[in-house]
C-alpha cells in the first residue's frame, strides 16, 4: 500500500510539475513511465488499458485501431505483455515511444509478423516520438 501511495504522489507530482513531461508522447504515457511503474502496478494499468479498449471499441463507428491494439491482450496474458513491454523499453532508444504504439509492436510481432517488419515498426514509430519531443 506504501508503495501504491509514493507511486500516486510521484505521477501527481509529474502531472502537476513546471516544464514539459518526459513521461509522456503524444499525449499517452511512454517508456520512461512505464519502466519507473512498480511491478505490482503494471498488471493494473494493463487491466485499464484493456478496459478502456473495449470501451472504445463498442463505442466508435470506425474502431481499427483500438481493435488492433486490443487483439494483444485476448493473445497474451497481462504477465506476458509486462514482459514484452519490460523488455521493448529495455532498449533506451524505445523510451519515447509511447504504450499504445509499444503494444501495436508487441501485437504484430505475437501475430507473427517477420524481423524486418517489426524493426522497421519500430524504427517509424522512433522516428514519430522524436518529432513529438522536438515541438
Amino acid at each position: 500500500m506504501k508503495r501504491f501511495l509514493l507511486t500516486l504522489m510521484l505521477m501527481c507530482g509529474l502531472a502537476s510539475g513546471a516544464g514539459e513531461d518526459l513521461t509522456r508522447t503524444g499525449g499517452f504515457k511512454n517508456g520512461r513511465w512505464w519502466l519507473t511503474l512498480a511491478s505490482d502496478l503494471k498488471p493494473a494499468f494493463l487491466l485499464g488499458f484493456t478496459e478502456g479498449l473495449g470501451w472504445a471499441v463498442t463505442s466508435s463507428p470506425t474502431p481499427k485501431l483500438t481493435e488492433v491494439q486490443a487483439s494483444v491482450i485476448s493473445r497474451l496474458t497481462y504477465g506476458e505483455v509486462e514482459e514484452a513491454l519490460d523488455m521493448f523499453y529495455k532498449e533506451p532508444t524505445n523510451a519515447l515511444i509511447a504504450i499504445p504504439s509499444a503494444l501495436q509492436y508487441i501485437t504484430r510481432k505475437a501475430e507473427g509478423a517477420s524481423e524486418a517488419e517489426v524493426k522497421q515498426m519500430e524504427a517509424g514509430f522512433r522516428r514519430v516520438s522524436a518529432k513529438y519531443q522536438e515541438k
